[in-house]
């Protein structure tokens, strides 16, 4: 099998993927904001959409919440997965830039990691 065709079709699969996730995305944040808005034209209140909805809106969030130090590990861990994966790939197709991405993105998911363990120091501490 040709190395450029393998290469390609991963490339246009991995974009195919980014681009279903994005527009699966948007559609439920779009069906999020329009329940918010259905709720706030019937009279219900702050609290009340906040209890049916079962967690802080964004719709009134004056600034943005600060991240949840457990999502750093986890994005981390996807991260690394996703490192080694591609490290793999380019070690099968002998391509010494593929190996280099994969290790990029292994560190990318070792820097979440220490911030994972740099913010859970922090909680810790208070």
């Amino acid at each position: 099998m040709d190395p450029f065709l393998v290469g390609a079709s991963g490339i246009i699969f991995g974009c195919l993927i980014a681009v279903v996730a994005i527009i699966v995305s948007y559609y439920e944040e779009k069906k999020y904001m329009e329940t918010i808005a259905k709720l706030v034209e019937a009279g219900k209140s702050k609290e009340e959409i906040e209890a049916l909805l079962g967690k802080k809106t964004k719709f009134f969030s004056h600034h943005q919440a600060e991240k949840d130090p457990i999502s750093y590990m986890k994005n981390g861990i996807i991260v690394m997965a996703i490192g080694a994966g591609v490290f793999v790939f380019g070690l099968l197709i002998s391509s010494l830039s593929i190996k280099g991405i994969g290790i990029f993105l292994a560190i990318l998911g070792l820097a979440f990691l220490l911030i994972y363990f740099l913010l859970n120091k922090k909680v810790n501490q208070n």
